[in-house]
């Protein structure tokens, strides 16, 4: 589940419109997803991270009846009950914080600008990004922050001995993006993405930019001052190359995929001695879980084809092709009983450019049978069955 559908499941619980399908998939999430400790690995504020204490007591709470039950028999009720009166208390609870005022002003704009690509400038400020038009940024001193171009920012700043101010670009799912940094290397982000770049580079020994989720970079060579790309998995330094980095939180791992050039993986930047080299036509995986590292050979255009407009999957299972029409769609497909979807590969090429979620769906369902139903234009309920009894 993507962090944006807990929300909004969060969200329909309160407003009392959760399908009987939702509620499931809540209580499976709960009791399975949470013990992987994904939701601790999201980019929470104030609001959300108190909603993330009280979601783990559901798990708890669940646990306990959990073992009561294997002792006295009860009915599974009682655990969703359970749950669901641990969630009111939870939606109490943040609306008391509300009333109080305590909810920092910037949740309210990052809420309100949730479907916007967006620039956080350093002096705090949100701007929103029409990805059609040709403008200006300025800060509140009027003075120009960056040119924007239909295709994307533009960085034009002189280095600076002073200390660097950083601007912050968040892409929305469903849309990409791309910036021109001052040192005129380029990264493409992605669908549900964000790069934290400082508006003008230093004279400090390395150039650091900060990656949440998906990016290409073309990064321009500077042999003095190496570029550092850092994520919560691991630090990238590289020289002058091209590569993919893919480091969505909800995923198991993270991937760094090596187009051209050189690139050095590592914990600790600092500490290069203790890095994992790669070399080109080669990806690294990262394992979250295990904290190890392996490479393999791949085809780089089936980690790049999104630059295109296009999706390449190749023994991928259903449930990672779902994922990533998430992202790329903007919808939410509700998955009861998700863990099966693993159980399933397929390989399939998926034009989002020139096609609409339900035409990739009806594509994916003459491969592998399944049913859906599209509920309204951001939620769509998959149910793996046979054709017999289909809802679309």
């Amino acid at each position: 589940m993507t962090e944006k559908y807990f929300r909004t499941l969060l969200q329909k619980h309160e407003k009392g419109t959760c399908s009987k399908e939702e509620l499931q998939v809540l209580h499976d999430f709960c009791k399975h997803v949470q013990v992987k400790n994904l939701i601790a690995s999201w980019d929470l504020d104030e609001k959300e991270a108190t909603r993330v204490r009280l979601i783990k007591r559901i798990r708890q709470t669940i646990n306990v009846h959990d073992k009561q039950r294997r002792k006295t028999m009860r009915n599974n009720t009682l655990r969703v009950i359970s749950a669901a009166a641990i969630v009111l208390l939870l939606i109490g609870v943040i609306n008391y914080q509300d009333l109080l005022g305590k909810k920092p002003e910037r949740i309210v704009d990052m809420a309100q600008y949730k479907d916007e690509i967006t620039l956080r400038l350093a002096d705090g400020r949100i701007v929103v990004l029409n990805d059609s038009v040709t403008s200006q940024v300025h800060d509140k001193a009027g003075q120009l922050v960056c040119n924007q171009l239909p295709a994307g920012l533009v960085y034009d700043a002189a280095p600076t001995d002073g200390a660097q101010a950083y601007n912050e670009l968040r892409v929305p799912y469903g849309k990409r993006f791309k910036v021109m940094l001052s040192d005129k290397s380029t990264v493409h982000l992605n669908a549900g993405s964000s790069l934290r770049f400082p508006v003008s580079f230093t004279g400090k020994e390395t150039r650091d930019v900060f990656l949440q989720g998906e990016g290409f970079f073309e990064v321009s060579k500077d042999s003095r001052h190496p570029f550092i790309v850092n994520n919560n998995d691991l630090d990238i330094k590289v020289l002058g190359t091209a590569f993919n980095v893919s480091t969505y939180t909800e995923d198991n791992h993270a991937e760094i995929v090596l187009v051209e050039g050189s690139v050095e993986l590592t914990r600790d930047a600092v500490q290069a001695r203790s890095g994992f080299m790669l070399t080109p036509g080669n990806m690294a995986i990262y394992d979250r879980h295990t904290g190890s590292i392996r490479d393999e050979e791949v085809n780089t255009e089936y980690y790049t084809s999104w630059l295109s407009g296009r999706l390449i999957f190749r023994n991928s299972s259903l449930s990672h092709i779902f994922e990533s029409l998430e992202r790329t769609y903007n919808v939410d497909l509700q998955l009861p009983e998700a863990h099966t979807y693993d159980e399933v590969r397929l390989n399939t090429n998926i034009d989002f450019k020139n096609e609409s979620i339900r035409e990739v769906l009806l594509t994916l369902q003459a491969i592998h049978p399944f049913d859906f139903k599209i509920i309204d234009n951001t939620n769509i309920l998959i149910n793996l069955k046979s054709k017999t009894d289909t809802m679309s």
